[in-house]
């Protein structure tokens, strides 16, 4: 394992600041993966910096300062979340997540399973693609499973951790034909189950994605958040039946309401009328039904 060059020195070119805190008091888990490997080499493209592992106990919270650069994570066991901006992003096992540069955040352990992570470091050309990546994401579990570990030594490990980096990199340049087939996915989800209870971030797992990215590239695509077209093809949906003769409470059921006082308020909302005006106006004027 390469040696850890003078810290004085490193902090120009990297620094990941970790502090415990718990209800106020600076407490850091006493765990021998708390680490960070300083690295000398200066690659141009991607030039990994440092790598690291930590551990917060269950419950903790971890002050995080990406200071020089930017920071991609790995969550190996157990899972939190953390905020950018006004956004909070859950984590779990097996998900990467991004730091970019200048950023201050809180790792919030999971208050049963605690959390443990690794990191790296790192500048060069690439690097602020990095920072376009989703702020958390996930790739197949057969390439997550030979990455890095910290805890073994490894003789070239600023090229190990280039290549893999390098690898990162090319499986997250996503083709904007993907990105139109996850956002059809859902559709077909939707139109399919619209009568179950569904849940955007259930969606966006059974896909692989964050829910915050998910939900960006569905409205970029569709003009509309991916709770609206729910709420709208429902709708459509309810109206069918309505015309089909369905009652109102049985129509809320079918259509994945729950209850009939809820159908009506978001009946009543979307179209100016109640289920039961709407229907009664439909059978007096069965061809000026109102919209």
């Amino acid at each position: 394992m390469q040696k850890e060059i003078n810290r004085a020195d490193h902090m120009q070119q990297d620094e990941l600041e970790l502090i415990a805190i718990d209800r106020g008091k600076t407490n850091l888990r006493t765990d021998p993966s708390n680490y960070q490997i300083f690295i000398k080499d200066d690659l141009k493209d991607i030039n990994p910096l440092s790598v690291g592992k930590a551990s917060i106990a269950p419950g903790y919270r971890a002050v995080t300062y990406s200071k020089n650069c930017v920071h991609l994570f790995y969550s190996c066991e157990g899972g939190g979340s953390f905020r950018l901006g006004d956004e909070r992003h859950r984590v779990k096992t097996g998900d990467f997540f991004i730091l970019p540069v200048g950023t201050e955040t809180v790792l919030q352990a999971d208050s049963k399973t605690g959390w443990t992570y690794r990191w790296i470091g790192l500048s060069g050309t690439l690097s602020h693609d990095f920072m376009r990546f989703p702020a958390v994401f996930s790739l197949p579990a057969d390439f997550t499973a030979t990455l890095y570990d910290p805890d073994q030594p490894e003789r070239n490990l600023s090229s190990r951790l280039a290549g893999e980096l390098f690898l990162i990199h090319a499986k997250m340049q996503e083709p904007k034909e993907l990105e139109q087939d996850y956002v059809q996915k859902v559709i077909n989800r939707i139109n399919t189950s619209y009568m179950e209870k569904l849940s955007v971030s259930d969606m966006a797992n059974e896909l692989g994605l964050d829910r915050s990215h998910l939900s960006r590239l569905f409205k970029a695509r569709m003009g509309m958040s991916m709770q609206e077209y729910i709420l709208q093809f429902r709708i459509a949906e309810a109206k069918r039946y309505l015309v089909r003769g369905s009652s109102v409470s049985d129509t809320a059921m079918l259509c994945g309401f729950g209850d009939r006082v809820h159908f009506s308020r978001l009946f009543l909302r979307e179209t100016g009328h109640r289920p039961a005006e709407w229907k009664k106006a439909l059978e007096q004027q069965p061809h000026n039904r109102p919209r």
